[in-house]
């Protein structure tokens, strides 16, 4: 409670001894198994460490002769990792030992901002007062958004991928940080940054005409200035689709003769892949016939998931011969980014009539 306040308080204050001759502060040194930071003199300076500390080691300096009183001397340490079960052990000269009790842990769980207070006294009643105060960073930086966004799909050429990258503790190091595009096309790109928060891959424009469709994947491997990296680079997925969808078969086919009376004529619809297209939005593809004169026949369209038109005259198709001819089937298909075929053109011939002979020789 109420060392919390003190320290929070000299925090912000600056450092001075009750007399000229009071105990000082010569260094604290963080700790990990095989590494130590010595925090600086200057507050306002946030030091960081990332290896799993320890213990903090205090060096003090006796100036009056008469020995630190180890018994009067308070050390306070604040953060995440901190717990009641923590110690601390003294030399009976001149170095105090905060020890925790488990090792500020290195899994992000323990990240945040830390602090140790100190108030030294010597066997004379003199003392002094000093606060450090250090950052703990374990964890790598989080990939906030890439452009184009994880799952969207485009049809717009692109010659650039991008990533924006947090660092919650330190500094993203954006030049150590990398960015990969992989797809249906090999791309020779160049990595650059905005200095801030973002890290591109520039290549030339993806090709329109389909050539360079697919399911493509953004790799990004952030890393800050302590080095701290993710397990495994983050990756997202957009798909670059440029093509509309085609017509996989027709019923009746094309150039068939249909000697019978038909009551349905229908299209099947392809969109390529399912996992490297938008899909077809069937609600906007359309299916009509036209009759021998060139005028559209009456009738009614059904469409079935997931790609299938049908078409379905209003009145039967008349077996004297009166309606035969060559119909045309006249279809167009439109995908979910708006990717719209032009038309196309299915003709089959109606023939109920025989054929009459004219003359014999």
């Amino acid at each position: 409670g109420c060392w919390w306040w003190a320290a929070m308080a000299w925090a912000f204050a600056r450092e001075a001894p009750n007399r000229a001759l009071a105990p000082r502060l010569v260094s604290v040194e963080v700790a990990s198994e095989d590494e130590t930071l010595a925090l600086s003199e200057d507050e306002a300076e946030r030091q960081t460490f990332q290896r799993s500390i320890t213990h903090i080691e205090i060096v003090l300096e006796d100036r009056s002769g008469t020995g630190l009183n180890f018994d009067s001397t308070v050390v306070v340490v604040g953060g995440p990792g901190v717990s009641d079960q923590d110690t601390t052990e003294n030399d009976g000269v001149d170095t105090i030992k905060y020890i925790f009790a488990n090792p500020i842990a290195n899994d992000g769980s323990d990240d945040g901002q830390y602090w140790v207070y100190i108030r030294v006294e010597d066997n004379i009643g003199d003392w002094g007062e000093y606060v450090r105060v250090f950052r703990f960073d374990s964890t790598a930086p989080e990939t906030l958004s890439t452009v184009p966004e994880d799952g969207s799909v485009i049809n717009e050429p692109i010659s650039k991928v991008s990533a924006t990258l947090l660092d919650a503790m330190t500094e993203v190091d954006l030049f150590d940080s990398t960015i990969s595009l992989s797809g249906p096309v090999s791309i020779a790109a160049q990595q650059v940054n905005n200095g801030v928060d973002v890290i591109s891959l520039q290549f030339f424009e993806l090709a329109d005409n389909g050539s360079a469709d697919g399911l493509y994947e953004i790799s990004v491997n952030p890393e800050d200035v302590l080095d701290n990296v993710p397990p495994e680079p983050y990756t997202f997925t957009f798909i670059y689709d440029t093509t509309p969808p085609d017509i996989v078969s027709t019923e009746p086919a094309s150039g068939t003769t249909l000697a019978v009376s038909f009551d349905q004529v229908s299209a099947v619809l392809t969109d390529g892949p399912e996992d490297s297209t938008s899909g077809i939005d069937l609600d906007a593809c359309n299916l009509d016939l036209l009759a021998p004169d060139g005028s559209l026949v009456a009738g009614q369209l059904t469409r079935t998931a997931p790609n299938t038109l049908t078409f379905a005259p209003g009145a039967s198709m008349a077996v004297d011969g009166t309606d035969d001819g060559t119909y045309t089937m006249r279809v167009t298909a439109q995908d979910q980014i708006g990717n719209v075929s032009s038309t196309i053109l299915i003709s089959f011939v109606y023939a109920t009539k025989s054929p009459v002979v004219a003359s014999t020789i």
